[in-house]
């Protein structure tokens, strides 16, 4: 793993300054990778590596970006409908338990509105 934050000349003075925001350079698969982190956190910096080492190892098993089930599901089916998927199960103008709120005491539904 390597990031590192690129040094660049000052336009106006010609000092030689140090950026602010990390970057990260690899080889996977015999090419070089090379992209800014976007991030002026060296341990953010260090966690964007991963994940792109993670997603190019997943690519070139033929994995794609969801393969742990979070997400999109193998079908391809989107948040969304998933989503539409889950709310289709409560008529409209109904009340259902949100389980996973925080307090999760009285007054935790969440009402679906009527179209």
């Amino acid at each position: 793993m390597s990031v590192y934050r690129p040094k660049y000349r000052h336009p106006k003075t010609g000092e030689l300054t140090e950026s602010q925001i990390w970057w990260h350079e690899f080889t996977f698969a015999g090419k070089r990778i090379r992209e800014s982190a976007k991030t002026t956190l060296k341990t953010m910096a260090q966690e964007s590596e991963k994940r792109k080492r993670l997603e190019l190892e997943r690519a070139l098993d033929g994995l794609g970006r969801f393969a742990d089930g979070v997400g999109s599901t193998a079908r391809g089916d989107s948040a969304g409908s998933l989503a539409e998927d889950r709310l289709g199960t409560v008529g409209a103008g109904q009340y259902f338990p949100c389980g996973e709120t925080r307090g999760g005491g009285p007054g935790s539904e969440v009402a679906i509105p009527p179209n």
